[in-house]
């Protein structure tokens, strides 16, 4: 199985938040990197394999961040 690279984009984070949900994100079965991207540092990046996207965002959503949207669901490119 291929790594995925997962984009979520993040509402209005606080720096706190943002390492809460970089935390949770990296707890998920699969995910090998998270990363913060973007021009204002509001999407989470990660990549792993057989990540679950929905549960990942549901979890963001409950306990981190009330908004979290999925922006990129793509097959990760080698460096």
């Amino acid at each position: 199985m291929k790594p995925q690279k997962i984009v979520i984009k993040l509402g209005m984070p606080s720096p706190k938040n943002r390492t809460k949900a970089m935390v949770l994100a990296a707890k998920v079965y699969g995910v090998s990197s998270v990363a913060i991207t973007g021009d204002d540092k509001d999407q989470l990046e990660v990549v792993g394999v057989d990540v679950d996207t929905a549960c990942l965002v549901s979890c963001l959503r409950k306990k981190v961040l009330r908004r979290a949207d999925i922006m990129v669901v793509e097959e990760a490119k080698d460096k």
